[in-house]
């Protein structure tokens, strides 16, 4: 028995000299066990190889001082499409990314961007926006963004804050849509709007971390109104324009009521019968 032990022992010293098999377990940052990366770019482990993470997603535009950052992964990200919104208290969105040639996108079925170069965190998305206006719209003519992803495709706060208010309604008057309402960190005065959106996973009151925190999955919009949804121009064969609307509203602009569901109702000064 004593022979067959040391004949065991010399294999394994000779297969894992370095007393490294795979199984072993690691130490970082002094916890045993535990090898957690923290930071932009930080990753989990897969079969030895680390995998960078794609959140928190990138900033990819800036409205009243408030960075908006991409509100779904890079992976699904289809395109970025800046338009006017329909409303004039909807404040102007600013982007550093380069603004596209629509007839080039439209011929090449998208902008080209490079999803796996992407950054993450406080850092700006790279690539190219697509630009159009809507005739009859009131707002600024860039004022409202069309992020593309495919659906079910997970959304992703675009900013910091408090979930105020998480409504069902009827888009268009006619078909079942979701409203998220989100209120910047120390910013009252701006109202952050998605719609687009079903399975929402979160209620008022919830905080929220910019590129990080799932709020809700797209919506199959396309389904209800085909072929005119304008983001499918620029997007790749067989995509068809799937997105989030995004737009910062004014909340002191007295034509908005975008938030009257959460204000307190009017008491009456009527005096008692």
């Amino acid at each position: 028995m004593l022979i067959v032990f040391l004949v065991m022992a010399g294999i394994l010293t000779i297969l894992d000299p370095l007393g490294c098999r795979s199984n072993t377990e690691t130490t970082h940052n002094g916890a045993a066990g535990s090898s957690q990366v923290t930071g932009a770019g930080a990753g989990t482990s897969t079969g030895g190889a680390a995998k960078p993470t794609e959140l928190p997603t990138p900033i990819m535009a800036q409205s009243a001082g408030v960075d908006l950052h991409c509100a779904v992964s890079m992976s699904d990200l289809t395109e970025v499409l800046i338009h006017n919104a329909s409303y004039a208290y909807a404040c102007e969105i600013t982007t550093e990314l380069e603004e596209a040639t629509n007839t080039e996108v439209i011929a090449k079925h998208g902008t080209g961007r490079n999803k796996a170069a992407q950054p993450t965190g406080n850092q700006w998305m790279t690539g190219e926006f697509i630009r159009c206006y809507r005739d009859g719209n009131a707002g600024p003519t860039m004022s409202a963004i069309d992020c593309g992803a495919p659906v079910g495709a997970t959304v992703y706060a675009p900013v910091s804050g408090t979930v105020v208010l998480v409504k069902e309604y009827k888009l268009y008057g006619e078909y079942d849509d979701i409203q998220v309402h989100i209120q910047p960190e120390g910013r009252s005065d701006l109202d952050v709007v998605l719609i687009h959106l079903t399975d929402a996973s979160v209620k008022a009151g919830d905080t929220v971390v910019a590129g990080v925190t799932p709020i809700a999955r797209i919506r199959d919009v396309f389904e209800y109104i085909g072929d005119s949804m304008q983001l499918m121009q620029y997007t790749a064969e067989g995509d068809n324009g799937n997105h989030t609307h995004i737009a910062v509203n004014n909340v002191a602009d007295p034509e908005y009521h975008g938030l009257d569901d959460i204000k307190p109702a009017a008491s009456s000064s009527a005096a008692p019968a």
